[in-house]
């Protein structure tokens, strides 16, 4: 949640279809819906988000290593998310 008081939701994992998540919302009070904005460029779970100055800063996590669907790596990578522009 950043000071403003608007709710972002990056990645995740989703059980079901058994793959990492690369997706980016933001909750739209007045409708109470989930408003999609660009994706990530790594799907990742469990990772950390800093807000700092209108960016949001994802780190770590995890996701599956490149070219396997089973084989799951801890994340050492980091992406930041312009509010501004929409764009990582």
């Amino acid at each position: 949640m950043t000071p403003d008081g608007h709710l972002y939701m990056t990645g995740g994992y989703q059980t079901t279809l058994k793959t990492f998540l690369d997706n980016t919302f933001v909750l739209d009070d007045h409708r109470t819906v989930m408003v999609p904005l660009q994706r990530m460029k790594q799907s990742r779970a469990d990772h950390a988000v800093l807000y700092f100055k209108d960016h949001m800063y994802v780190f770590g996590g995890m996701s599956f290593k490149s070219g396997s669907m089973s084989d799951i790596e801890s994340l050492s990578s980091c992406e930041v998310y312009s509010i501004k522009d929409d764009s990582w």
